[in-house]
């Protein structure tokens, strides 16, 4: 009898685990076609309200997006041209995460951070990883070079190359990059967002209103700004070099 009631009592907790297992960690709240996601070996076609799992990958085609709301309130784009894979998000009973973590592999993507405490999140490409500090900002991700960028929007990132080599990027509309082998500031994006690739710091029309963020607008309104400068005021061209002329010609030299 006591067997028969252990082996009840490991089965339904068996079951319980793959039902946790099962449960969905985030929704895809809006899908541009030309998105789809792979769960073990199965291929589908992404659609609205379509609910996401851990293990599963996102891709996106040339025209795709996908908008993500994870369980912990995270929010997450996945542009176009882009895939991400799911690795692991724990979630606990308070409604945060206790590990949050994903991999992009390439493409242009929006995160901006949830409830959960930030040493949960774990973002890693394929050449370093992205800390996140309570963080709202975009990142790029060459899918040939792995090379990674991120501009800032609020909060604070720590950028580290695959090499543990790391630097933190907390000023405002900063950009920051890491290959494989370093990571470094580049400096200010004010000027230089669009140059750099980050779409959506220009342009979220093409995002809902919970997925825009008031940084995104301040940085695109200082890059207009300083294009405007320049095409007002243009730099000084450099005076004309004109070559000395000699007033005294050389003596002919003597008939031999």
């Amino acid at each position: 009898m006591m067997n028969v009631l252990v082996a009840v009592i490991l089965g339904l907790l068996l079951l319980g685990t793959a039902a946790r297992a099962e449960d969905s960690i985030a929704v895809a709240l809006a899908v541009k076609p030309q998105a789809d996601t792979l769960r073990g070996t199965e291929s589908t076609a992404l659609i609205a309200q379509d609910r996401l799992f851990e293990g599963q990958t996102i891709s996106t085609g040339p025209a795709g997006q996908v908008q993500v709301l994870f369980a912990d309130n995270t929010k997450m784009v996945v542009g176009p041209g882009s895939t991400l894979l799911i690795q692991k998000i724990l979630m606990q009973n308070d409604g945060t995460a206790s590990s949050f973590a994903v991999k992009a592999l390439g493409g242009t993507f929006r995160f901006l951070s949830g409830n959960s405490n930030k040493q949960a999140y774990k973002i890693t490409t394929p050449t370093g990883s992205i800390g996140v500090r309570g963080t709202e900002f975009d990142f790029i991700v060459d899918p040939v070079t792995g090379e990674t960028k991120v501009i800032l929007y609020g909060g604070q990132t720590i950028i580290c190359a695959g090499n543990d080599d790391c630097v933190t990027l907390s000023e405002i509309c900063g950009i920051a990059s890491t290959s494989s082998q370093s990571a470094q500031v580049l400096g200010n994006g004010r000027g230089t967002a669009g140059k750099n690739g980050f779409s959506y710091a220009g342009n979220q029309q093409p995002l809902l209103q919970t997925f825009r963020v008031d940084g995104a607008s301040a940085c695109a309104q200082r890059v207009q700004q300083t294009f405007q400068s320049l095409i007002d005021s243009p730099p000084a061209s450099a005076p004309e070099v004109v070559p000395p002329t000699n007033s005294n010609p050389p003596n002919n030299p003597p008939n031999g």
